[in-house]
């Protein structure tokens, strides 16, 4: 744990004097440019195999921040409920994965460093070179997540979907304004009821829902 703290500032200070460009060149990663492809997954040339589910599916780009929160993907916890079941299952991801090398536990203590890590890159405590590729890796990764195919979003694939995860991690570092610019647009003169994603019926997503778009 000491050691990875370490590790944690040491890498704040090297980010500090190193451009994202050049980075990206090291980790063979890249900065994706608004505005966003309307399918990410067309425009990635590798294909992967889910380690979970066995199946071939094409994969939006890796941007710099990927492998970062892949460390805070490792910490988070989701519960996930099902019409009919009265408590929710946790659900944790399984990073067994050649694009990332966490393996193991993350202790909530670093994931919460590497988090504020990211959000001081996002608002140009690191350089505003950093502020800006931030916020476009990260406006990507949520924008990812409205294009996961239809047959990847059942109840026991969606929850071992890279994709889901990465835009969790994300979010959990946004601001709200940040999240907003990603958000697709819903027209205003069509009255639409909420759907079952909003269980009180009323509560908006933060990210707007592409079912019902509240």
């Amino acid at each position: 744990k000491r050691i990875q703290r370490q590790v944690i500032l040491l890498l704040r200070r090297i980010l500090s004097q190193i451009s994202p460009d050049k980075l990206c060149s090291i980790t063979n990663t890249c900065i994706p440019q608004f505005p966003y492809d309307d399918d990410p997954a067309a425009s990635s040339s590798k294909p992967n195999t889910d380690s979970n589910t066995g199946e071939k599916q094409s994969t939006p780009k890796r941007t710099v921040l990927n492998k970062l929160l892949a460390y805070v993907m490792k910490s988070i916890v989701l519960t996930v409920k099902s019409k009919g079941k009265r408590s929710g299952e946790g659900a944790t991801m399984n990073l067994e994965h050649p694009d990332y090398w966490v393996r193991g536990t993350v202790v909530a203590d670093l994931a919460l460093e590497v988090m504020i890590l990211l959000r001081d890159m996002s608002l140009g405590n690191l350089g505003d070179e950093w502020k800006e590729c931030s916020r476009l890796c990260l406006g990507y990764i949520v924008f990812c997540l409205t294009h996961i195919p239809d047959e990847s979003r059942s109840e026991d694939k969606i929850s071992q979907n890279r994709g889901l995860w990465l835009a969790l991690a994300a979010l959990s570092v946004m601001e709200d304004n940040l999240a907003s610019s990603v958000t697709v647009t819903r027209d205003a003169s069509v009255k639409v009821d909420y759907c079952e994603n909003h269980d009180d019926g009323r509560t908006k997503a933060i990210i707007t829902c592409n079912k019902c778009g509240y």
